[in-house]
């Protein structure tokens, strides 16, 4: 499951096409490979839109920024839950394996390949957390600390 506050230091003019993707690590050599951003996301598993929410003049908190300084403030949540292993079949057509993975996550907006309104873009800041189940444990690591107990446990009875 990933959990994620996007926090915008002004209006975002054109929200339509600004989403996050999210890519299974079997895809993501590919990604790195495409010039264009419809390619890479057509290589997403999952796509989801970025709508932010006024929430007002507030404090900016931003590096190099006064402690007097105020933005307008907008604010997005994302939370979906993670497939693995993911939907769908790799490229070969081969089942995918239920296995440790990592996971990639972008934020873009495709309209900027088309025509350039970089200089009104935004700054935006996030804040990520992403749970394996309901733990913060990464999926490799489960059933360690049982794992350590049973280590410690025979460290000790061997002195």
């Amino acid at each position: 499951k990933i959990d994620v506050l996007l926090t915008s230091y002004g209006m975002y003019e054109n929200e339509l096409e600004l989403k996050m993707h999210i890519y299974a690590d079997e895809e993501w050599p590919a990604v790195k490979r495409a010039t264009l951003c419809s390619q890479k996301v057509s290589l997403a598993q999952k796509s989801l839109p970025i709508v932010f929410d006024y929430k007002g003049m507030m404090s900016d908190t931003r590096p190099g920024k006064k402690k007097t300084d105020r933005a307008e403030m907008y604010t997005s949540r994302i939370q979906t839950d993670i497939e693995n292993p993911p939907s769908g079949r790799l490229e070969q057509g081969k089942e995918r394996k239920d296995r440790s993975r990592y996971f990639y996550f972008l934020i873009d907006d495709c309209s900027l390949e088309r025509y350039n309104h970089d200089d009104k873009a935004p700054d935006i800041t996030f804040d990520a957390t992403i749970l394996n189940g309901s733990d913060h444990l990464p999926a490799d690591e489960a059933g360690i600390g049982f794992l350590l107990v049973l280590t410690l446990a025979f460290s000790g009875a061997l002195t």
